[in-house]
């Protein structure tokens, strides 16, 4: 995300690329937008490019792979940073045939490739259990309806009797929460309120209803 603060009129032109380093981004994302409430742009490159039998096994796959090669020999910083990253776009590719189209038997070999030394010492079980853990978006992007846990100032747990809940609801793919409360009930009436109003009608209900925060109690 960035902000741009212009003093007169200008005009900015952006080019922007996937870069084929971080395939595991790109399915990140389309694990991410399949919970949103509408369909964002996602560049063609993404939808048609990588969607290409031929490019996928034409050209990605043995670029990542003759790269792969290169600096898996070379010990500095920057070559091993490069392996994991290859190691991990090869790994998404085999993990997500919806993202990245290829013929089974192409994705099979590509499989058993990286169960093959050098790719094995790289693709270690805690490397691909944080690569899933990443993808796992329903840890973090909860469904309209549900409740967030909200946790004490500093990062402690909240004891059952202190227990902070908030209910989630979703306009223009953006989570809206509302007002904290203490027991699941009161979420439930949150939420019945909350899930057939437009944005503007949303914060106007939120803003009715006033919540103690001890640290807005401070600093006002």
């Amino acid at each position: 995300p960035h902000i741009v603060i212009t003093m007169n009129d200008c005009v900015m032109v952006e080019q922007r690329r996937v870069c084929n380093f971080f395939l595991d981004e790109v399915s990140y994302l389309l694990q991410k937008v399949k919970y949103w409430s509408n369909n964002p742009v996602i560049y063609s490159y993404i939808n048609d490019t990588l969607q290409n039998e031929g490019v996928v096994c034409g050209e990605v796959i043995p670029f990542l792979v003759q790269q792969f090669q290169v600096s898996v020999r070379d010990e500095s910083q920057f070559h091993q940073l490069l392996v994991s990253r290859i190691a991990a776009s090869l790994y998404t590719i085999v993990s997500f045939p919806k993202h990245f189209s290829m013929p089974d038997s192409s994705r099979e070999a590509l499989r058993v490739t990286l169960q093959d030394v050098p790719f094995r010492d790289v693709l270690t079980k805690s490397f691909t259990d944080s690569l899933h853990k990443h993808w796992d978006v329903r840890r973090y992007w909860k469904r309209q309806g549900s409740l967030m846990s909200l946790i004490g100032r500093g990062g402690e747990d909240l004891p059952p009797s202190q227990e902070a809940l908030a209910v989630i609801v979703y306009r223009d793919s953006c989570p809206i929460f509302g007002p904290v409360r203490n027991n699941m009930d009161q979420c439930k009436f949150d939420y019945s309120k909350m899930k057939d109003m437009d944005a503007a009608a949303l914060t106007k209900f939120l803003k009715s209803i006033k919540t103690r925060d001890d640290m807005l109690d401070d600093l006002f």
